[in-house]
């Protein structure tokens, strides 16, 4: 007898594992299905610092190959804080990202160029993360050397991110071509030859993770489209 009950049990529980799950309903369409004409779902609150860290939510089952948290966990962040604000917060490859239905306004933001070279722009987009926060980098700068500001690349790209440049000093700024930057390969400009954008110009950039357009170091691209010159 007491073998019979042990079996009907495992077989009831295996029966619920394979289940869907019902709140307030006995017919359940889905995994989970809530059922409620008054009431609300309540996420997970938590209180973010920063979209590029993933704490205080942890991934329960981590792997030595896993990142920090699966894409696509929801939390209601309740932190306002450096670049992150009350709302709705889901983790995407490797940082969170906002859900709004709000328009999209461009966000400036004003830095200048120091050196008459600068190979790499990490001291301008990456410690920041300027990149991620802002659409437009209003660019200020100061040479008398050499007559314009030099710019060989842009750190910490990610796929599909759309970023403006805005000339906004009293002389040029040229865009080093992928063989003339000494820049990472990965933050480099796809020119074949360098380009200038004029005071008062922009440059769009568009990076693409997967280019395949054989230059050399291997990486992503920012891909140029200059307007106004």
């Amino acid at each position: 007898m007491k073998t019979i009950v042990r079996i009907l049990i495992f077989v009831s529980l295996f029966n619920h594992s394979l289940a869907q799950v019902g709140v307030n309903t006995t017919s359940p369409k889905g995994i989970i299905d809530i059922e409620s004409s008054v009431l609300g779902i309540v996420p997970p609150r938590v209180a973010l610092t920063r979209t590029i860290i993933s704490s205080p939510v942890i991934n329960p089952n981590p792997t030595p190959s896993s990142t920090p948290l699966q894409d696509g966990t929801l939390v209601y962040n309740t932190n306002t804080v450096n670049d992150v604000s009350p709302g709705y917060y889901t983790w995407i490859k490797d940082r969170w990202k906002r859900l709004s239905s709000e328009p999209s306004f461009f966000v400036f933001k004003t830095v200048d160029i120091p050196n008459a070279l600068v190979d790499d722009a990490e001291f301008l987009l990456g410690e920041l993360e300027d990149n991620y926060t802002a659409n437009v980098i209003r660019i200020t700068h100061s040479n008398p050397i050499s007559g314009s500001a030099t710019l060989g690349g842009i750190s910490d790209g990610i796929h599909g991110r759309v970023l403006y440049i805005y000339n906004s000093g009293t002389t040029d700024i040229k865009l080093l071509s992928n063989n003339n930057s000494a820049s990472v390969g990965s933050n480099r400009f796809s020119l074949q030859g360098d380009v200038i954008v004029k005071s008062g110009s922009a440059a769009l950039l568009i990076y693409d993770e997967f280019y395949a357009g054989g230059l050399l170091p291997a990486g992503g691209r920012w891909i140029p489209i200059i307007t106004g010159n």
